[in-house]
């Protein structure tokens, strides 16, 4: 009996040490699709003022060309209820379409 509760506590013991050191996984690059959401807000308005700020979501997708060229479009959707902000056409909602082109220097760097 002892030498089973050895042998489990073992081999539990090498089975946490095998996890702790793993290999991390790869980093993906920027090729694929992303997307995101925000909120911000104006805090360094009097309390009692109301809120200034905007709520918003985009997406985009990149795709590598070859040689770590780097091709993309990104949609953005924004609501802003800020009370101070006047547009010309009154609009509360505004969207953005973005072009992307870069070169990926590394994994994580993009120029």
């Amino acid at each position: 009996m002892g030498s089973t509760i050895w042998n489990v506590s073992t081999a539990a013991a090498l089975a946490v040490t095998a996890v702790a050191f793993a290999t991390p996984a790869a980093a993906q690059g920027f090729e694929g699709f992303y997307a995101g959401a925000f909120i911000q807000n104006d805090f360094a308005k009097p309390a009692g003022t109301g809120l200034d700020g905007a709520v918003g979501v985009w997406a985009g997708y990149n795709y590598g060309v070859g040689n770590g060229f780097i091709l993309g479009a990104e949609a953005e959707v924004q609501y802003d209820w800020a009370t101070s902000v006047v547009t010309p056409t009154g609009m509360a909602v505004t969207g953005l379409l973005n072009a992307r082109a870069g070169y990926a220097m590394s994994d994580n760097f993009m120029l």
